[in-house]
């Protein structure tokens, strides 16, 4: 050859040892107001084993530090981690959600895990209007209550208007000594704010009854949808025994 010849040529890794990170998270950092029903987000910088996204590796705790049921998911084509509580977050609450590094941490699709875990908070928003739930203000027959007559009705007056949609023959009942359901009517007077419940048939002589309002999810609610907190139960007891009594629990005579 006259003279050398000479080339260049560039060697390029086989593998990638990028490093992910988290490009962005939903809700922002510090952000307050925050719906409590929001998901949190978490988009990477490149694609991620989509297994090592999971429960072990992606949290949300709240300001006790208890970790909050959820379920995790992770959408490859948006390179984003998708975190769901199991149910609606506390209201005026701070959460911190992690992201955790290190082997058993995330990984993307090379293997590389995180520098370091990646951690931030937000605030969930306070409700406004109203948020008190409701109470019985007073029954009738009084709890305790004895002598009451055959065809007395049975009622409860709340401390605020009610949702009469939820004021029903499953929400309030009457049972008998043995805990079977009185067969009764209910009915909701806005005007008074009171429950009222008819047996369809006059009670029993000499047995005690207990009357319940049910609380809860599935119980009575106000106007605004609170819920009455717990379960609210009386007792009253019929103690005549003799003589002629009509269904209105007047005393009658026999010629």
């Amino acid at each position: 050859m006259a003279s050398d010849y000479n080339w260049n040529f560039l060697l390029l890794p086989l593998f990638d040892f990028t490093q992910p990170s988290v490009l962005s998270v939903t809700p922002a950092g510090n952000a307050t107001g925050v719906p409590t029903s929001s998901t949190v987000l978490a988009q990477f910088s490149e694609e991620m084993a989509a297994s090592t996204v999971n429960t072990s590796t992606f949290e949300l705790r709240n300001t006790a530090n208890v970790l909050m049921p959820a379920t995790i998911s992770y959408n490859a084509s948006a390179r984003t981690a998708v975190l769901t509580p199991s149910g609606a977050l506390a209201t005026g609450m701070k959460y911190t959600a992690t992201i955790k590094s290190g082997n058993s941490g995330v990984k993307d699709a090379r293997g590389n895990t995180l520098a370091a875990n990646y951690a931030w908070s937000f605030t969930t928003a306070v409700p406004t209007g109203d948020v008190t739930p409701p109470t019985v203000s007073s029954v009738s027959p009084a709890n305790t209550a004895t002598g009451v007559a055959l065809g007395t009705a049975v009622s409860a007056v709340f401390s605020e208007a009610m949702n009469a949609t939820t004021v029903t023959a499953s929400t309030v009942q009457l049972r008998n000594a043995s805990a079977t359901v009185i067969t009764a009517a209910v009915a909701y007077n806005a005007g008074t704010k009171t429950a009222t419940l008819t047996p369809s048939s006059a009670l029993a002589y000499s047995t005690t009854y207990t009357a319940t309002v049910k609380g809860g999810a599935s119980g009575v609610k106000d106007a605004a949808g609170n819920a009455l907190v717990n379960n609210y139960a009386w007792t009253f007891t019929n103690t005549r025994t003799s003589g002629c009594y009509t269904t209105d629990g007047i005393f009658c005579f026999h010629q």
